[in-house]
């Protein structure tokens, strides 16, 4: 199977909620850890959206789950740039919490693609695109869409 076969049908769901206090007072309500600048060129979100993108999943099967119209407007101004389509920036009720978040934005993706193959990551963690985090992704795109056990 080959890299576009094996990346076909993988979407990745950026939950993207939360209130902003772990790292008061540089976040805060109105602009939460993942809407933080992170280095000279990103903030949190973007460095998280860049990874996959690297990866060579399409931007368009990136969706980001926010809890709240800030976060939804934040999640816009900085991914629709990357060319995240902003129909797939799905603003859920916030009581839904990290897990339920997780199944909200797979029966989400589930409509848009029946047999897609999710990759959930937060969008607030700092994580080097280094050759060991390529590997490993690239492994588990090819067990995943294989339908074999990582």
């Amino acid at each position: 199977m080959g890299k576009k076969d094996e990346i076909k049908n993988v979407w990745v769901a950026i939950i993207a909620g939360g209130r902003g206090t772990r790292l008061f007072p540089h976040s805060h309500d109105d602009c939460p850890k993942q809407f933080c600048v992170l280095d000279d060129e990103n903030t949190f979100i973007q460095a998280t959206a860049k990874r996959f993108l690297a990866l060579g999943i399409k931007a368009t099967r990136i969706v980001v789950v926010t809890t709240n119209s800030r976060q939804t407007q934040l999640a816009s101004e900085q991914l629709t740039p990357l060319g995240i389509i902003t129909p797939n920036i799905y603003q859920i009720l916030p009581s839904y919490g990290y897990a339920g978040s997780m199944v909200k934005v797979a029966e989400f993706i589930h409509e848009l693609d029946e047999k897609a193959v999710i990759i959930n990551t937060p969008s607030d963690q700092y994580i080097e695109v280094d050759d060991d985090f390529i590997d490993t992704m690239k492994l588990a795109i090819h067990s995943a869409t294989a339908g074999e056990p990582t």
